[in-house]
């Protein structure tokens, strides 16, 4: 008598499949002290292809694998318009990945997403990136004993393994780096300096003022999209992207 789990893959495609999918972390990491649940709405809300503006220019197809009806994986395959043209790839990406400490439940999922991207016409695989590098992406490699910074990804110490075991390697280092508030000093010299370009009126310090809250959005996506023109896997956002980010947050 075979003791093989019965797994079986199926397309996220009902509301009841979307809150499945979207809760299935919560099971998962229920009993880990270190992850940091997101509010489901948000997620609902990233994932809400006819109200995200970000799938003006994208499309996405989400599996689950169940183990009998217990939902043990899941997974988003990706193909984001603006990233191909704007770095002149065919890449398409997996994102919102997660799964229990089965391998055969992660070739499942692996397979059935890299097939899809390819049925698409794209020739690279690249993850885990939820939605794009403006959003959370990355894997968790280090760090398993502290909570995630903001917008930064948690993941179970299994999870590279898993994927290296299917044939992924790494594209790129990600770092999130901490700074202790009660530990910063200016020297004499730069504070100085700082309050001399104040009195020229050339750097001026306010708080974002709600009243406007399109016209600062505005200015500031302009700064953001100039500074992160040149990072690796940026992609430009548009206004409405940007907005539905900043209303989020």
């Amino acid at each position: 008598m075979s003791n093989k789990k019965a797994l079986k893959i199926k397309p996220v495609a009902t509301s009841g499949d979307w809150s499945q999918f979207i809760g299935f972390p919560y099971a998962l990491y229920a009993q880990d002290p270190y992850w940091v649940p997101p509010l489901r709405a948000s997620v609902a809300g990233l994932l809400n292809q006819s109200k995200n503006p970000f799938f003006t220019h994208a499309k996405l197809q989400a599996w689950m694998v169940f183990e009998e009806n217990r939902c043990v994986g899941r997974v988003a395959g990706l193909i984001d318009e603006a990233h191909n043209s704007f770095h002149e790839e065919r890449t398409g990406f997996f994102g919102f990945f997660e799964t229990i400490n089965d391998f055969e439940v992660v070739r499942l999922l692996m397979e059935e997403v890299s097939a899809w991207l390819k049925d698409c016409g794209m020739d690279r695989l690249r993850g885990p990136v939820d939605l794009s590098t403006n959003y959370q992406c990355g894997l968790l490699v280090e760090g398993f004993a502290d909570s995630p910074s903001v917008m930064m990804s948690y993941q179970p110490p299994y999870y590279g393994a898993l994927l290296e075991a299917w044939g992924l390697k790494k594209a790129k280092d990600l770092h999130a780096y901490e700074l202790d508030g009660r530990k910063i000093s200016c020297s004499q010299r730069l504070t100085a300096y700082a309050k001399r370009l104040q009195k020229r009126n050339q750097v001026h310090f306010r708080s974002l003022n709600m009243k406007f809250f399109d016209a600062e959005i505005s200015s500031i996506l302009s700064i953001y999209n100039d500074a992160w023109e040149k990072n690796w896997g940026f992609v430009p956002l548009d206004f409405q992207e940007f907005w539905h980010i900043a209303r989020d947050l």
